[in-house]
């Protein structure tokens, strides 16, 4: 059976109503779902692998932002050429400042914006620069926009009805824990998925692929 990466990844990390999955790596990717049946009855609902069967039985979401870890890529490989010593630096001083300390406001639209404008075409920007701005603002303030970007698309999916109790984080960037977005996001309760998967999980899929080439 065919189905996106991210899908998996979210069904791994324990996707269900009431929670949503982020998985943080160049990009995102946010997944969450609904059920289709009772709303009294939706908090007991859980994707577990006999309901996996039938997906139809829920809404699926998916929204996004088209770039974070090439946010940081481009900030280590440009702005710091590489320099491993100087970016450890940046991110120990970036760390002690508090959220909006420097005044400088920064959008994460460097690649576009995938969710909520569908914008390919917008780009970056970065607001009150003074004669005062040094490096780790900058960087403390890029590193903010892509919280605030998160937590626009949790907003506006939960603008639509979905409920979101706790938002569980995977993939490259989220193993680094990042304390800003646990601050923008403090109102929901905030997992750290790592490499767990749910048990059973990865011998489930193991067994269905080596079916499907069977009765191919």
């Amino acid at each position: 059976m065919g189905e996106f990466d991210v899908h998996y990844g979210a069904i791994g990390s324990g996707v269900r109503e009431g929670t949503l999955v982020k998985v943080i790596g160049t990009s995102t990717c946010d997944c969450g779902c609904r059920f289709r049946g009772k709303t009294g009855a939706r908090h007991s609902r859980h994707l577990r692998h006999r309901e996996r069967r039938d997906l139809a039985r829920f809404l699926r979401h998916r929204g996004g932002q088209s770039a974070v870890g090439d946010i940081f890529k481009w900030w280590v490989e440009v702005i710091c050429q590489g320099n491993d010593a100087l970016h450890g630096k940046l991110t120990k001083e970036a760390e002690k400042q508090k959220p909006g300390q420097s005044g400088l406001l920064a959008l994460d639209w460097n690649n576009g914006n995938r969710t909520i404008l569908v914008n390919p075409m917008l780009s970056g920007l970065l607001l009150g620069q003074t004669l005062h701005t040094s490096q780790t603002d900058v960087y403390r303030a890029l590193i903010e926009a892509t919280a605030f970007g998160a937590r626009a698309i949790i907003e506006r999916i939960k603008e639509y009805g979905v409920p979101i109790e706790r938002v569980i984080c995977a993939g490259g960037i989220a193993e680094k824990k990042s304390d800003a977005h646990a601050n923008l996001r403090r109102r929901y309760r905030l997992h750290h998925a790592g490499r767990r998967f749910e048990p059973g999980l990865r011998a489930r899929l193991r067994h269905r692929c080596r079916r499907s080439r069977r009765c191919a």
